[in-house]
């Protein structure tokens, strides 16, 4: 007997493998439907979907067999894999790769064997669909046409389970993320309407100072709803696809400094300081709409998570690939290693308080990755618990 050999990419095909989440899985009937259509039309007592895991061959799907499983290596799909058309054996008894193999020698007494490998879109080759027979025999050539045809169909329902799944797994994000984010909402919303009513209740009482203190409540209530929202719709337009990357040159400093001017209030009720170290010239090839969105996210972010008296810097610089990266600094009280995986986690949206109690929707991360995306960057996220933390990206320039 000859063992099969692992194929050059194995690696690679396994990991391929097991993104299908199929090993050890259910019977599903439009797998069993398929090894019966193979078994009568190939007129053979048995059929299987055999997928070639690490030690072994497992049966998706299988009709005359009683095992669910058996070593791979002993398997007659171990070699096939290997092939990229059918692999026939038309007597296994007089065949030295299989001639002294148990499931010849013994149950299920394997004379005749036809397998055609299951090749996924990107070439790799997961296992096989495979007919066998008790006697020497072979297939006419419109079994063989039909017994591909069908290892193909298999691929096809195995690309259609995946996709399901992560649909119904974004499915379940999406249902996460807009419940989270009307919880959000409602906070400063809420806060818009005590504060109107209240304002609207002591009017004639209050002085200029009252005024000025409900006013400034106010503000900071409506930039909260604001923020809240306009994220919220740029997502939306992004997931479909209404956003499209419109990069031209410009200067830096003239998209940053309306930014940082913008939030310089909230930056000042929180008794921060913002800097911007910008030089001059600092030209880039972007998309304004969404370097504006990057910009104007990270630094509220930053703002939100640093106590009084800190700094907030907005900061770029030419790297040696000629691009141009942009940092946002803080002296906040800094994430875990674990926290920052978690940000960066595709479609998580969890917020944390900030040091004043801000709320937030965790959305702005999320976009600010999926914008970084769309200039060629990852945002990148350094930090140190209690001294504070850097989020970066870059740019193209010119």
């Amino acid at each position: 007997m000859i063992k099969p050999s692992m194929p050059a990419n194995e690696q690679q095909r396994l990991e391929k493998l097991f993104s299908y989440a199929v090993l050890d899985t259910a019977c599903e009937l439009a797998f069993d439907d398929i090894v019966l259509l193979a078994s009568m039309i190939c007129e053979v007592p048995i059929s299987a979907i055999s997928l070639i895991d690490k030690d072994r061959q497992w049966f998706k799907a299988k009709v005359g067999l009683g095992a669910t499983q058996t070593s791979r290596d002993i398997s007659f799909c171990g070699h096939a894999i290997h092939q990229t058309d059918l692999m026939t054996v038309p007597d296994a008894t007089s065949d030295i790769r299989f001639c002294d193999n148990p499931l010849v020698t013994g149950d299920p007494s394997i004379r005749f064997y036809a397998g055609s490998p299951l090749i996924t879109p990107d070439g790799l080759h997961l296992g096989t669909l495979c007919v066998i027979d008790r006697i020497p025999r072979q297939l006419s050539a419109s079994q063989n046409a039909a017994l591909e045809a069908l290892s193909r169909q298999v691929v096809n329902l195995l690309e259609l389970r995946l996709k399901q799944s992560r649909l119904e797994q974004m499915n379940t994000q999406k249902n996460e993320f807009f419940a989270h984010v009307s919880h959000d909402l409602r906070s400063p919303i809420a806060a818009l309407e005590s504060l109107a009513e209240l304002l609207q209740s002591e009017a004639a009482e209050l002085d200029a100072a009252g005024v000025a203190e409900y006013a400034r409540d106010l503000c900071q209530a409506a930039s909260q709803t604001r923020e809240l929202v306009d994220n919220l719709l740029d997502w939306a337009r992004f997931d479909t696809d209404r956003i499209a990357f419109t990069p031209s040159s410009f200067q830096l400093s003239s998209l940053s400094e309306p930014v940082l001017s913008l939030l310089d209030l909230t930056a000042k009720a929180k008794k921060l300081s913002l800097r911007s170290d910008i030089p001059s010239p600092c030209p880039v090839f972007a998309d304004p709409a969404m370097l504006r969105s990057l910009i104007h996210n990270l630094v509220v972010n930053a703002i939100k998570f640093s106590p009084e008296g800190s700094q907030v810097t907005l900061s770029a610089e030419r790297l040696n690939n000629g691009r141009i990266n942009i940092s946002v600094r803080d002296q906040g009280c800094g994430l875990s290693e674990a926290k920052i995986a978690e940000l960066l986690q595709p479609g998580q949206h969890r917020s944390s308080r900030g040091t004043a109690g801000e709320t937030g929707s965790g959305l702005g991360i999320s976009l600010c990755q999926r914008f970084a995306a769309a200039h060629g960057s990852l945002l990148d996220i350094s930090s140190r618990p209690g001294i504070g933390s850097s989020f970066s990206f870059s740019v193209a320039s010119i």
